[in-house]
């Protein structure tokens, strides 16, 4: 199998060649670790088409999209892994080989399951799709992820590990470094049951994100 295609500084992937590749981003939420994916363009007005565009999706396992909607048709189909999909009020089961589609402007969550990547392809009848998310995520810094590269700045993730000779802050102080004490949960990890920063987020789902106190819907015996 062909190795993956790494990004450069523009989110562009390179191939074996060092020529740019198609347009990569890696999304996360800042609160919501479990909100983290990547996503290739491999196809659109660059590559010569003019009425559709193509994207890759590789979700890894307990991990989700977040809830989003497309301005465009979306066909969706399950390369390989497996999980579910929130829709309209609805949870369906995504397996390899399987097609969903989702009308331009219809709210959905993809969650990865199982021990491998969940891969999806996904089919717009437009050169352009936006999608629009329901919390702001990074790099983007906004609610909307499109499938043209960004034109103006990114956020990049902060890496403890590989930090600028010039980085003007201690690690210590931010929380970031052994000793550093420890950060406070955010509200989504409370939500999700979390009781320390260095727990493993449980796998999200209905049992765990919906309201409480809201009323219970029967279920099948």
């Amino acid at each position: 199998m062909a190795s993956e295609l790494e990004p450069d500084d523009d989110g562009f992937a390179e191939d074996e060649t060092g020529e740019p590749g198609p347009y990569f981003v890696e999304v996360w939420n800042d609160y919501d670790p479990s909100q983290k994916f990547a996503v290739i363009f491999p196809v659109g007005e660059d590559t010569g088409v003019v009425s559709s565009s193509v994207a890759y999706y590789i979700i890894e396992p307990m991990k989700h999209t977040g809830l989003h909607s497309d301005s465009a048709e979306e066909v969706m189909f399950v390369a390989e892994g497996e999980g579910e999909v929130f829709s309209i009020g609805q949870t369906r089961r995504l397996e390899a080989g399987q097609f969903m589609v989702f009308p331009a402007g219809s709210d959905h969550d993809v969650y990865a399951h199982g021990t491998v990547a969940l891969r999806l392809l996904s089919f717009f009848p437009a050169p352009e799709v936006v999608a629009t998310f329901q919390q702001a995520i990074y790099p983007v810094g906004g609610n909307e992820l499109s499938s043209k590269p960004p034109r103006g700045p990114v956020i990049t993730e902060l890496d403890p590990n590989n930090l600028p000779e010039d980085f003007p802050f201690d690690l210590a102080e931010l929380g970031l470094a052994e000793g550093g004490g420890q950060r406070e949960l955010t509200m989504t990890e409370r939500l999700i049951g979390m009781e320390s920063p260095d727990d493993k987020p449980p796998e999200i789902g209905p049992d765990n994100v919906l309201d409480p106190h809201a009323p219970k819907r029967p279920t099948d015996e």
